[in-house]
């Protein structure tokens, strides 16, 4: 056990703290930068817009972004992407009013790309630089640290009207938290990446790289899961577009003097059951004994339910309870899923962990794009409990669809 923490302490550790760091100013800015939006706007179409340009822009670098991560310094990518999006944050200070809203979109898009390049180096990272397989306490440390400080966002948020005039602050706050990051990677030294010969593939195009990353699934022994997973991902982050539209705008209608209140709160108590979800319900053995299609399937129904119930009341104490209802089944199945993709070959994993980036991204552009046409004529509750029940919908197929004996467990 001591050679196991041991482990985990160093390099690991650093690396959890650089990027916990950085993640801490992120979604402090993503619920600045909603809201201000709506506030230039006031219109949820363009805040789903700017949205989905984020997601977008990441779906377009995804090839290459794998290619990258499986043959570059995994270490100087991700140092890299943190500098390039502090020098973006710090223009949100001293660019003038009249280009901002433009500013935004495209800052949207190097948030995309740039924050979709880290994440994939550091997941494909990961086993490496543990030294060991057992990759689920790692990603448990991981994810749950980082809802830890998706709390402390929301509550920074749910204050920053009384303790910051506009949202300056905020970004320079953001802007440094990358920096904090880049330079702890920066000193750190580690192995990022499995032996592998140096020798350069021809450059590909744009659907040769799909292509590409499609046959290595299709290779897998577990293909079939790896493919459930990344449908089912699919899915449900197109049904998360109601929800991160509906934040905004559901704090917005609760107390318009404050916009940003009840959005952070709501992220508050999502990121607390995170935490809850990762480090009560990962030790129990008896969830461990289960198929893993079954803890994805069943924390990803669990989540969107939460989702539902957020949005249909006023009362503080039931959107609190919601909010940590879902962030229970996301933190859980966030990790469950991590995990189980890591197993893929060294080789091949940087593919693999893009293409479920690309699921993400597929997702949520789409959400984006369809939960403010979806407001024009139905209430904010009312587009969640539609997105999200299409989630529960699908779950609920595949467990009715597969064998019994596939089931029983």
């Amino acid at each position: 056990m001591a050679e196991e923490q041991g482990r985990l302490s160093s390099p690991f550790a650093a690396v959890i703290t650089a990027r916990l760091t950085s993640n801490f100013g992120t979604y402090l800015s993503m619920i600045a930068l909603n809201v201000y939006m709506l506030e230039l706007t006031d219109s949820p179409t363009w805040m789903g817009l700017t949205l989905a340009v984020k997601v977008l822009s990441g779906i377009a670098a995804t090839p290459f972004i794998g290619h990258a991560v499986d043959r570059m310094d995994r270490k100087k990518l991700m140092v890299f992407s943190d500098l390039t999006l502090a020098a973006a944050m710090l223009l949100l200070v001293v660019l003038p009013l009249p280009w901002m809203k433009g500013y935004i979109v495209l800052l949207m898009a190097l948030l995309g790309v740039f924050s979709t390049l880290f994440d994939t180096a550091l997941n494909a990272a990961t086993p490496v630089i543990l030294g060991s397989r057992d990759t689920l306490r790692a990603n448990s440390w991981l994810i749950g640290g980082r809802n830890l400080v998706v709390a402390g966002a929301g509550l920074c948020a749910a204050g920053a009207g009384f303790l910051f005039k506009g949202y300056n602050a905020i970004f320079i706050i953001d802007a440094a938290t990358y920096l904090v990051s880049a330079g702890v990677l920066g000193l750190l030294s580690m192995r990022t990446s499995e032996g592998r010969a140096a020798v350069e593939a021809p450059a590909a195009g744009l659907m040769d790289k799909l292509r590409s990353g499609f046959q290595e699934i299709d290779r897998l022994p577990n293909s079939r899961t790896v493919a459930l997973f990344l449908l089912i991902l699919l899915l449900d982050t197109f049904a998360s577009g109601s929800h991160n539209i509906g934040w905004p705008v559901f704090s917005k209608i609760l107390r318009p003097e404050k916009p940003m209140f009840y959005y952070g709160f709501i992220l508050f108590f999502y990121a607390w059951g995170n935490v809850a979800g990762i480090y009560q319900l990962n030790r129990m053995a008896w969830l461990q004994r289960l198929r893993p299609e079954t803890l994805y399937l069943a924390f990803t129904a669990i989540m969107s339910a939460g989702m539902i119930l957020i949005f249909q009341t006023r009362l503080p104490w039931f959107i609190a309870l919601a909010s940590f209802v879902a962030g229970v089944g996301d933190g859980t199945y966030q990790t469950y899923f991590t995990t189980y993709m890591q197993q893929v070959p060294d080789a091949v994993r940087g593919k693999i962990f893009a293409l479920s980036g690309l699921a993400v991204r597929t997702g949520f552009s789409v959400g984006f794009l369809a939960a403010p046409l979806a407001l024009q004529s139905l209430s904010v509750a009312a587009v969640a409990a539609l997105f999200h029940g299409l989630v529960l919908a699908a779950i609920a197929a595949v467990f009715i669809l597969r064998p019994y004996k596939e089931r029983t467990l």
